[in-house]
């Protein structure tokens, strides 16, 4: 088994397209979400903010993104409200520990 890949954040290690499972990188992943219509996990887990909908289509992705605009009170979400999430501390190195964040699914 190849080395995880390290910037993802999916913690669902039972699915058979997480990395930690083969040595093709995302790329399972991504051709799963392709033919499903989907959005990965790690894009959602980049939103600091609750999932309002309970799928991972691209219209709960869409519905994430302006649920968390709208509480930041902006019309964008910058790069270090993004990389100061929990989960991407973790993948980026920025923290030695887990965290969970109560938000994160």
């Amino acid at each position: 088994m190849a080395k995880p890949v390290s910037f993802c954040t999916c913690t669902d290690t039972k699915c058979p397209y997480n990395p930690v499972n083969h040595d093709q990188g995302c790329t399972p992943c991504i051709a799963k979400n392709l033919r499903e219509g989907e959005i990965p996990t790690c894009f959602f887990n980049r939103i600091d903010h609750p999932k309002p909908t309970g799928g991972w289509h691209y219209e709960d992705f869409a519905a994430l993104v302006q649920a968390a605009k709208e509480k930041a009170g902006s019309k964008h979400l910058t790069a270090e409200q993004i990389m100061d999430h929990p989960r991407m501390q973790i993948a980026s190195g920025r923290t030695e520990r887990a965290v969970r964040c109560p938000g994160c699914y």
